[in-house]
């Protein structure tokens, strides 16, 4: 007992007293990993107006339908509010939705979409995205961003993790001087 408490005592005065964490060496480590500090994904909450397209559609139904979704785009660039469109020119589903698409985080929408929506800014409008189904025109009614727990908040689990870290090194670096200090000779 008394030869592990020396030992203890050796290791906090000439390992323990070596090892010192910054208020830098935390912040860079915050930003690094800030992933994992994560508590609320990115969500985006969207509008959309969507123009249908027939199954088996012919050449001429899918000109209509390009021509009524640049038409549609017309109406909202000269003013006319997006859910008087959404109400007069889109199809079913979203119609008597009001427009209402949802609510996503990343990825839980389909990509088209979903990289379009996460490109835009609060109370944006985009051009027609053309799908198989038929054509969108998204409006980003809210955007809200990644939510971490803050730095003062987390500061002292980084700084225990960052010590432990440098420990260990410092610690190996001791251990390899004392053993190049130890001089055994076998005779």
């Amino acid at each position: 007992m008394k030869d592990k408490i020396i030992s203890q005592k050796l290791i906090l005065n000439d390992v323990d007293s070596k090892v010192i964490i910054t208020d830098g060496e935390i912040e860079a480590f915050y930003n690094e990993h800030k992933r994992d500090y994560l508590t609320g994904a990115e969500k985006v909450e969207v509008k959309a107006i969507f123009v249908k397209l027939p199954e088996d559609a012919s050449l001429t139904e899918l000109t209509d339908l390009k021509r009524r979704a640049l038409w549609i785009m017309a109406q909202l660039k000269n003013g006319e509010s997006f859910d008087r469109v959404v109400e007069k020119y889109s199809d079913e589903p979203l119609r008597s939705q009001g427009g209402r698409l949802g609510e996503f985080t990343r990825g839980a929408i389909i990509p088209p979409l979903g990289n379009k929506a996460f490109s835009m800014k609060k109370g944006e409008i985009s051009e027609p995205i053309w799908l198989h189904d038929g054509a969108y025109i998204l409006y980003l009614e809210n955007k809200t961003p990644d939510s971490f727990r803050p730095l003062s908040e987390v500061r002292g689990e980084i700084k225990e993790r960052l010590f432990k870290q440098k420990k260990e090194q410092v610690l190996n670096e001791w251990l390899r001087a004392l053993w190049d200090m130890a001089s055994v000779t076998i005779k």
